[in-house]
């Protein structure tokens, strides 16, 4: 079992009544972070591999 899929089945059980959206975005921000990205807000945010597209 990766890191990934250990952390979405932790963060589900001890998140039980955060929105999906809000545990979505912490997760993110945790496999950023996972992923090498520095401990910022701006540099997180910049880390984050998906499919959004900057204005």
């Amino acid at each position: 079992m990766n890191a990934k899929h250990v952390l979405s089945k932790y963060l589900s059980l001890v998140t039980p009544l955060m929105h999906k959206t809000l545990r979505t975005s912490l997760f993110a921000a945790i496999e950023s972070s996972m992923n090498g990205g520095p401990l910022s807000i701006a540099r997180l945010g910049r880390n984050i591999t998906n499919k959004a597209k900057e204005k």
